[in-house]
């Protein structure tokens, strides 16, 4: 992780404010029902400390790829990476039988399927239910596909950051609602313009919303 000059400081500062977020909440409750007793209070400090930092990775490295920082390949090795170093220590700490049952699956097919997980990540909207990622990256040109994804990265930019004002209470939820409509308006029309017709209608199907204003 040096390319983003991570240090164990920065780590331990900024992985904290992660408590609050509710997928650590919901993962914390997870183990409490599953494991119960089974597992002691320091225990639970260790795996709570970890979810953080995997949240806390996850935003970095999601922010990255959105800045351009990061490559989409950068991104699915590192998220990858982080995730597997994470089910290292669930496999130390956890018995066979209390890995099963927190996981739903054996020590030795986790990493499997965080090889599966890594794949989806998206590098793009496809709107087009049709349309498989590999129907992209096959029949749209190379440079015109790197647009695309740049349009997508802006987009999921300015998600992210009406999500964080509608928490914050800084806009309500049906001026969340527009900005969101009129984003993804702004995106849609700036591929039709570097997209041909029939490259159109495979990333957006039969989309008819009207041109953003």
């Amino acid at each position: 992780m040096h390319l983003l000059h991570v240090t164990p400081e920065m780590i331990a500062r900024d992985s904290a404010r992660f408590r609050q977020d509710t997928r650590y909440v919901e993962w914390m409750e997870r183990i409490d029902s599953v494991l119960g007793d089974s597992l002691g209070k320091e225990m639970k400090d260790v795996l709570g400390a970890d979810q953080q930092e995997v949240l806390y990775f996850h935003e970095l490295l999601s922010n990255a790829y959105l800045e351009g920082t990061i490559s989409h390949d950068d991104l699915m090795r590192y998220l990858g990476d982080v995730l597997k170093n994470s089910q290292t220590l669930y496999m130390l700490y956890l018995t066979d039988s209390q890995y099963r049952q927190l996981f739903e699956d054996s020590k030795g097919e986790t990493n499997a399927a965080i090889e599966n997980t890594m794949e989806n990540i998206p590098e793009f909207e496809i709107m087009n239910p049709e349309t498989s990622p590999d129907d992209i990256r096959e029949q749209i040109a190379s440079e015109r596909l790197g647009h695309l994804r740049e349009l997508y990265r802006i987009r999921a930019k300015e998600s992210i950051d009406i999500a964080k004002r509608l928490d914050s209470g800084t806009i309500d939820q049906d001026t969340a609602m527009k900005e969101i409509d009129r984003s993804y308006a702004t995106y849609r029309d700036s591929a039709k313009h570097i997209l041909s017709d029939e490259e159109f209608r495979l990333v957006f199907g039969n989309d008819e919303l009207p041109i953003a204003e």
